[in-house]
């Protein structure tokens, strides 16, 4: 059912961005502030005191990693971070269809209601290069990097830190089984501690969050898949009719259609699914850091390939990726 309604509200809207960007507003500004209200409500100053301490990996008898935990469950959790991993591959494709600076000129993805392609160069144009396109450039990419920054570097990390104090105070210690029972126990503490409407309406707004994570990763990776589907057939320089909207929206009810086997096959055995959903997301990742170093250093002027720190990053990334792929194969049991 919510495969479902993830296809019918991606292919709602004229625009594509446009109806993506109104659900993730609507779903921050309503459901950010619940969360701050509740934790400010619920959290002491000994609470933050904890939490700082925890940022930089100090825990109650350890530093960075908790004995007991196993290494193959850690490197899990962090590679699913990779989602995020694979959202900032899209977030060109934002960029693009926010018409910011060179987006300005490229095509845009349209509901699947509206037919019709353009004859575009898929591999986009390039500018003369002069002092002032150089400088114009440069401040492109630096509000591009801001509203990285903010948007996602800056809100993320606030996000998840309130969620995070907001478990530790009401559902630490409890002993809950693996799985999103402890959402639920997390929701009736609130209400107990606050008003029973408090705590329902946490809950909705937890499940509205995660539903929009799941809209936001269909929506991304179908961007990607639908991309290199038609790079596949295509060829520098050559003009022809592409309807990239078409190939987006067949590229999301795929996967949709697939997940829907998927559980209908009775694959529905949460470990399993969980890692290899991890799996399949670090080898994904895995392949993307290779790439992305050869396209900035091989296809890029000097002058806009990316610096040291960001080459240093990419690699110890690739590193991660791979010791997690063969920690998990060599530990994975069905």
């Amino acid at each position: 059912g919510l495969l479902l309604l993830t296809g019918l509200l991606i292919s709602a809207g004229r625009s594509l961005y446009r109806t993506m960007e109104l659900f993730q507003r609507t779903i921050i500004f309503t459901g950010l502030p619940l969360i701050l209200v509740l934790t400010a409500w619920l959290t002491t100053k000994a609470d933050w005191i904890e939490l700082g301490w925890g940022l930089i990996g100090r825990g109650d008898g350890y530093w960075f990693f908790p004995e007991g935990l196993a290494l193959a469950a850690f490197l899990g959790a962090f590679a699913f971070a990779g989602a995020g991993g694979n959202l900032n591959l899209a977030q060109s494709y934002y960029i693009r269809e926010k018409g910011l600076g060179m987006g300005r000129y490229m095509d845009k993805i349209t509901s699947i209601f509206r037919g019709g392609g353009q004859a575009a160069h898929l591999e986009g144009k390039t500018f003369a290069q002069t002092a002032h396109n150089r400088r114009r450039w440069r401040q492109w990419w630096r509000l591009v990097n801001l509203e990285h920054f903010l948007v996602f570097w800056l809100l993320g990390f606030i996000t998840i830190v309130v969620l995070a104090i907001l478990a530790k105070v009401t559902v630490f210690g409890q002993g809950l089984e693996q799985g999103l029972s402890f959402l639920f126990v997390e929701g009736t503490v609130i209400g107990q501690r606050t008003t029973p409407f408090l705590g329902t309406l946490f809950l909705l707004v937890a499940a509205l969050m995660l539903f929009s994570t799941q809209v936001g990763v269909l929506e991304s990776a179908s961007r990607i898949i639908s991309e290199n589907v038609l790079l596949m057939f295509y060829r520098p320089g050559q003009r022809r009719q592409v309807n990239a909207s078409l190939w987006f929206y067949a590229a999301l009810w795929g996967q949709i259609s697939l997940g829907i086997v998927i559980l209908l096959l009775g694959f529905q055995e949460p470990r399993f699914l969980l890692t290899l959903t991890a799996v399949l997301n670090a080898a994904a990742m895995m392949t993307a850091f290779p790439l992305l170093y050869w396209l900035n250093t091989r296809r890029l002027k000097p002058e806009y390939q990316p610096g040291t720190f960001r080459k240093l990053a990419m690699a110890t990334a690739f590193g991660f990726f791979v010791f997690f792929l063969v920690i998990t194969l060599r530990n994975f049991q069905v």
